[in-house]
């Protein structure tokens, strides 16, 4: 009996012994599975490049009208596909476009090396001011360098007659509560224009009794202009008119002479 209970204490005190190394086991087991996981998931995730080091100055030399010339002044050499010339102008409107989209030389830009290109590639934005270049790397959303109120000589061209299409211009014909000698009429005439580069220089006086019209000049700019679309407008007082059948004429200056470019009909009744 002495024997058996010996042997059982020896048992339990073995057990004990090996419980917290089973322990440690698992411990360690579900460590090195959880770290394994974590490095699985962060090679998943894109993380972002390191920002280039880089100095971009402007080096406008001899006769650069049109065109801006950047000069790369320090730094690591930076890749054509990557580098990112940001330009806002002075109501900040935004465009861009990548290096290797503006020159197409070598594929890395080294430090001394000059690139020129032309403001024409910027289409949304407007040079009348002083804008801001700013160059950032397209693989880490950083900026390298920031270039503020900077102006460029931008080549004046003459602006140009321009005859409207019928459907860029909208007449309509308001009347209001007749008055003792007939019906007040007003004529509303909306142009749409595709960009920014128009003006109206002359809207005109209206003309003619019955058969109405308006002389109008318009121009165009052929240089670059900012792609957003612009509508203007005007109004014309025709008085009162009695009861009838009347046309609206509008007409506009081609260079020559007047164009009809639309007539809108109307009747007034009694």
């Amino acid at each position: 009996m002495r024997d058996g209970s010996k042997n059982s204490r020896s048992l339990s005190k073995d057990e004990k012994g090996v419980s917290p190394v089973v322990g440690t086991l698992i411990m360690v087991a579900i460590a090195v599975i959880l770290a394994a996981f974590f490095v699985s998931s962060v090679g998943a995730i894109d993380l972002p490049g390191v920002t280039p080091v880089a100095n971009v100055g402007v080096d406008n030399f001899g006769d650069d009208t049109n065109n801006i010339t950047l000069i790369h002044e320090g730094g690591d050499d930076l890749n054509y596909n990557d580098t990112r010339i940001i330009i806002t102008d002075s109501n900040d409107n935004t465009d861009s476009a990548t290096l290797n989209e503006l020159v197409s030389e070598d594929d890395r830009w080294s430090v001394g090396e000059r690139k020129t290109f032309s403001v024409e590639h910027f289409e949304d934005v407007s040079f009348a001011e002083s804008v801001e270049i700013r160059i950032a790397d397209n693989s880490s959303n950083g900026t390298m360098s920031v270039i503020e109120d900077y102006r460029i000589d931008v080549e004046e061209e003459e602006w140009t007659p321009y005859v409207p299409d019928e459907d860029e211009v909208k007449i309509n014909v308001i009347e209001e509560e007749s008055g003792e000698d007939g019906v007040p009429v007003e004529v509303e005439v909306n142009i749409t224009f595709s960009d920014q580069g128009y003006r109206v220089l002359d809207w005109g006086e209206v003309e003619g009794e019955g058969d109405f019209s308006v002389d109008t000049e318009i121009e165009k700019y052929p240089g670059p202009s900012l792609q957003a679309i612009k509508t203007v407008n005007n109004f014309y007082d025709l008085g009162e008119l009695e009861e009838g059948d009347y046309e609206f004429t509008f007409r506009s200056w081609n260079g020559t002479n007047w164009e009809d470019v639309k007539t809108e009909k109307f009747k007034i009744d009694g």
